[in-house]
């Protein structure tokens, strides 16, 4: 009782924090909180099962379930806080309360539910399962006085301890053990629970961990209240501890911080070192050595210095279960973070090491890296008020006879020289250079080139001292770079003007376009191999002296020769390997990958770096043993090259719910191998393989992936039986199918995380059974039926034609004369509703717009306008009000003439409600329209009356403002800009009676860009029937073709698209009208 009332007191008063002891920052951490997965925010347990869903002990809601998406809840059946969790090698998870305890399973639909075990014992006589633990085929729930031993969900034996002792219960080595204050150690054998040899040791203290060592050795924290807490060493085959406390300096410092820190749990990680959790002091994370590693506290990411439990999932990440939510910090990485937390300010433009102590530069000035007496890294600035401008570079300067290095600085007010933090020499005082560069000559190794913003200068040095020597040139252009090849030229990269060549004489070459370069802007020299190159915005060039001009690079192999990305900076490190920062022209995304050349091969290393997407990168910097530094805006990483995750293991998709009709679940999560145990299973067993009547033939699945970290994770899938292809790559986590035909089906889906490596693919099969028309029993009557039919028909028919044979023969004559008579009318008939047709043709053509009006107002536009008859049902309007351009593409319910009245229907009321009424919002205009199309066509809603109306698509131009409102009816509207479609989606309601119908439809407003594309149009191409098979052309195809031949001129694209249309028809009748409007701004 001593024991849990101390828990519980630190959990509610939490004591002062201790500073981090972490020297090249922490890892990712990511936080949960309360209001993120639904519960209370105190958890107990944590664990992970083999599919990798995350589970949790929640105070308030149970099992608390997590997939990477959804969050589920699991609770007891008493509804009892959740103290205790363990999964199993079949993936079952156990849980344990108080006076409660069983394993989740799900049902033989897939929806995990809680089974109680302990209905098994006659007399609850325990409060809480403080720890479950599965060992061999056997589960073992620990209370405070008694152990439940169970096998196949069976109870097999109970255990009674030695005093109130399991509270903490630990298992190492394949063996239980417990600490108790009167016995000291005691361990479970087969039979009952013993006294462990040497167990006095441990009387008087309160064991709070044991963690494995070696074989037989077992590392233990335990608390005396005389002694304070203690780090042991207990010998298992001796009885002998060893005080860990006394072993050096080390131990002494990790020691002194636990008693601090009040120790709680711990365990033992994948890599060897030991992770503790506090109850006032975060996770304490060290080594055999007892190096503190890292310490997560609120001081640098998590939400709660209270941590109850910790565990390490299969990924390598560690999650804390905390006082006041849910983390987990990615271990497995090889990047660690110091961000502007520690102490800097501004964007980190440089990152440079100097006798031992790491400077960074901003453009706030210059800070370096100090720790205090326990490690706590922080940046302090070096306080010259001058330096708190621009520090663009941090370099060193090497005098040639002495060999004493000098740090440098080049700023906006010139090069300073660092002699200590307190003293800093401006070595420009006369002529304070905005210097964005400096460079030790090779050549001459006592001058030092300053790139500024009008040319470059250099300094002496000589004697102690540097002397300013003034301008080499003058470019009025900022200088980017400096380097020297090895016959004493200069090579200068500047910002806007290309790259200067300077020669020893000092006579100098200005290098353009003409000259090879693919860009005048961001050129930056560099001698890499005895070659002089360049990186430029369209890849790496290097100088061809014969020619005297700039040449593509092969040097660095195929991807970087014909990749047209830009080469931001390439960085060359003491490794012999080369860093390139290169940005996406499509995206604007910058990204890093790693060369190394070696024995004439090329190795690209990228996929760690895709973790640091979405940031700018400023320097890299090698750090030599101690990583490398990566800058970019707001922090600074560390990159350790040995701490490599294991970017391709394996991780999971997993389809977590379906649903067919409105609401109707048939799979909610799970899988299972047997509908007898219901184990957890990542492939769907037969049992839940559906077989759907043809009603419900639309189903919608959701999907998710337990990949952590969580950022950039997309999916992609496909439906084998109606899709081809996968689907493109999105974040989306459902997916919809509707009208499906009958035949069998397998939905498939695939995540793929940050680095791009793809999980698993998760599959769902069903079938769907053909309407009851269409099966063989109706087939069959349909055949007897048929035949009985023809049967009558045959003996009647002879009959008649017998009878009538004679009368015939009598009128043939007459007959035919009425019969050529009759034709004569039919033909006038015909042609006169043929002349009435084409009449109506001719009026609908002058009610919609004229192309002189289009042409007035929409100089770069298009109009694609067939329809299937000679009157259309589709139909297309603008006009222009005020500075607004209002611009309409419709389809009507029906074609042909039935169509062509609904159209000039739709043309009047529009010109009504704007014209005369002045609506110019999108969604009003709609709105009215479907107001005037019911009261017109007396729609109600009644059943049997008509339904028609129209679907549409309508925006409305700001020229003049550059903006842009859409609203549809069942129709979207495609912009493509920068070569992406942009798709905007319409209402799911048409112009006319609907039972689900919004009040209004929505309006979307849209900020415009020059060289913007959109599109209006009916579903009349995408729905032509036509290729091979004689199947639709379909909106996905229409989006591809759209995206080819959007850049063309707005004429062509019309002809291009009418074309495509008759190639893909081929001998297929039209099907429906057509209109696709094309407008570019």
């Amino acid at each position: 009782m001593r024991k849990i009332i101390l828990i519980f007191l630190v959990v509610l008063i939490q004591l002062p924090l201790i500073a981090q002891i972490n020297k090249n920052g922490i890892p990712f951490i990511k936080n949960f909180t309360k209001d993120d997965y639904n519960a209370a925010e105190q958890n107990w347990a944590i664990c992970q099962d083999n599919r990798g869903v995350m589970y949790f002990g929640n105070n308030d809601q149970g099992v608390i379930e997590f997939d990477g998406v959804n969050w589920n809840n699991f609770p007891l059946l008493n509804g009892s806080i959740v103290r205790s969790l363990a999964c199993s090698n079949e993936g079952i998870v156990y849980a344990g309360g108080i006076e409660e305890f069983g394993y989740l399973a799900p049902d033989i639909n897939g929806l995990m539910n809680y089974h109680s075990l302990s209905n098994q014992i006659d007399s609850i006589k325990f409060k809480d399962v403080w720890k479950i633990y599965t060992l061999n085929e056997y589960v073992y729930f620990c209370t405070n006085y008694e152990i439940f031993k169970f096998s196949n969900k069976k109870l097999i034996k109970i255990y009674q301890t030695l005093e109130k002792s399991s509270f903490l219960s630990f298992l190492v080595n394949n063996k239980i053990y417990w600490g108790s204050i009167n016995n000291g150690l005691s361990e479970l054998t087969e039979d009952s629970v013993i006294l462990s040899k040497g167990n006095e040791f441990y009387k008087e203290l309160d064991i709070f961990v044991m963690l494995p060592w070696t074989d037989n050795e077992i590392l233990i924290l335990a608390t005396g209240q005389e002694t304070g807490l203690g780090v042991y060493i207990y010998n298992t085959s001796s009885g002998l501890s060893q005080n860990l406390s006394t072993q050096g300096k080390n131990y002494n410092k990790l020691v002194k911080l636990l008693n601090e820190s009040q120790v709680y749990n711990g365990i033992k990680l994948s890599n060897g070192n030991y992770a503790l959790a506090t109850l006032n002091n975060g996770s304490i994370i060290f080594n055999k050595n007892g190096e503190i590693i890292y310490q997560f506290n609120t001081e640098n990411g998590l939400t709660d210095n209270t941590i109850i439990n910790l565990f390490e999932s299969k990924d390598g990440n560690l999650w804390f279960g905390l006082n006041t939510g849910i983390a987990y910090a990615e271990l497995s990485t090889p990047f660690t973070r110091l961000g502007q937390e520690y102490g800097f300010e501004g964007i980190v433009l440089d990152v440079f090491r100097f006798n031992n102590t790491l400077f960074i530069s901003t453009n706030n000035g210059i800070f370096y890296l100090d720790y205090n007496t326990k490690d706590l890294p922080k940046f302090i600035k070096i306080d010259v008020e001058i330096l708190g401008q621009t520090v663009w570079q941090i370099n060193k300067y090497i005098d040639s006879e002495s060999k004493k290095e000098l740090l440098l600085f080049a700023t906006a007010f010139g090069v300073w020289k660092y002699n200590s933090s307190s003293h800093l020499e401006n070595l420009t005082i006369d002529k304070p250079y905005h210097t964005k560069v400096i460079y030790q000559s090779k050549i001459h190794p006592e001058r030092l080139y300053i790139g500024y913003e009008n040319g470059i200068a250099y300094l002496e040095y000589k004697n102690g001292k540097f002397t300013d020597k003034g301008k080499l040139i003058n470019c009025s252009d900022y200088i980017e770079s400096i380097v020297e090849d090895n016959k004493g030229n200069i090579w200068l990269g500047t910002q806007l003007t290309g790259v200067i060549k300077i020669n020893p004489n000092l006579s100098f070459t200005k290098f353009d376009l003409n000259n090879g370069l693919p860009d005048m802007k961001d050129n930056k020299a560099y001698l890499i191999n005895n070659e002089v190159l360049l990186s430029t915005a369209k890849g790496v060039y290097y100088y061809d002296s014969i020619n005297n001009t700039f040449l593509k690079y092969k040097g660095f192999g195929e991807k970087y020769y014909s990749s047209t990305d830009n080469i931001k900076q390439i960085y060359l490190n003491n490794k012999d390997e080369l860093w390139f920062v290169l940005v996406n022209p499509l995206t604007n995304n910058e990204y890093i990958e790693k060369l190394k050349i070696s024995n004439d091969s090329i190795t690209i290393h990228d996929v760690p770096f895709k973790r640091l997407l979405k940031n700018s990168f400023y320097k890299i910097f090698d750090d030599n043993d101690k990583g490398t530094w990566i800058a970019t805006s707001n922090a600074i990483y560390n990159y350790n090259v040995n701490a490599q995750d294991n970017f391709s293991k394996n991780y999971f998709s997993l389809i977590r719910k379906t649903e067919i009709g409105i609401d109707s679940v048939v799979f909610w999560g799970t899988f299972y191998k047997d509908s007898i145990n219901f184990i957890v299973n990542k492939n769907q067993p037969e049992i839940l393989k559906q077989i759907l009547s043809y009603k419900y033939n639309s189903i919608l699945f959701n999907y998710s992936s337990p990949y952590f970290p969580m950022e950039q994770l997309k999916y992609s899938y496909k439906l084998e039986g109606y899709e081809k292809e996968w689907s493109n790559w999105g974040s989306k986590s459902d997916k919809e199918y509707t009208n499906l035909n009958s035949g069998s089906y397998v939905f498939k889906v695939k995540a793929q995380n940050i680095y791009e490596i793809e999980s698993e693919v998760a599959e769902f099969e069903f079938s769907i059974l053909p309407p009851w028309y269409l099966t063989i029993w109706a087939y069959m009557l349909y055949f007897l039926m048929a035949i009985g039919v023809i049967v009558i028909i045959v003996k009647l028919y002879t009959r008649k034609l017998q009878l009538e044979k004679i009368w015939l023969e009598q009128v043939v004559k007459e007959r035919t004369e009425e019969v050529v008579k009759q034709k004569d009318e039919i033909a006038d008939k015909n042609k006169s509703i043929t002349d009435s047709i084409e009449y109506a043709k001719r009026i609908q053509n002058a009610v919609l717009p004229s192309k002189e009006l289009a042409q007035e107002i929409l100089p770069e536009h298009f109009i694609l306008f067939r329809p299937r008859d000679i009157v259309s049902g589709d139909f297309y309007w603008f006009t222009k009000k005020d500075n607004l351009l209002i611009i309409i593409a419709a389809d009507c319910t029906g074609h042909g003439v039935p169509g062509a009245f609904m159209s000039m229907l739709g043309v009047s009321f529009i010109n009504e409600i704007v014209n005369k009424h002045d609506v110019i919002y999108a969604g009003d205009i709609l709105t009215h329209l479907r107001s005037d199309v019911k009261r017109t066509l007396s729609q109600t809603g009644k059943e049997g009356e008509a339904k028609d109306g129209m679907d549409i698509a309508l925006c409305i131009v700001d020229i003049e403002n550059m903006k842009m409102q859409y609203a549809g009816a069942y129709n979207p509207m495609f912009m493509f800009r920068n070569n992406e479609l942009i798709e905007y989606k319409a209402d799911r309601m048409p112009i006319g009676i609907y039972v689900k119908e919004k009040e209004s439809f929505t309006n979307n407003e849209i900020d415009l860009q020059k060289g913007d594309v959109f599109y209006l149009f009916s579903d009349g191409y995408q729905d032509q029937f036509g290729g091979e098979t004689g199947e639709k052309f379909k909106t996905k195809n229409f989006k591809e073709y759209l995206l080819q031949i959007h850049q063309k001129p707005m004429a062509e694209q019309r002809e291009l698209l009418n074309a495509n249309i008759d190639k893909w028809r081929g001998r297929w009748e039209q099907v429906d009208d057509i209109i696709i409007l094309g407008i570019k701004i």
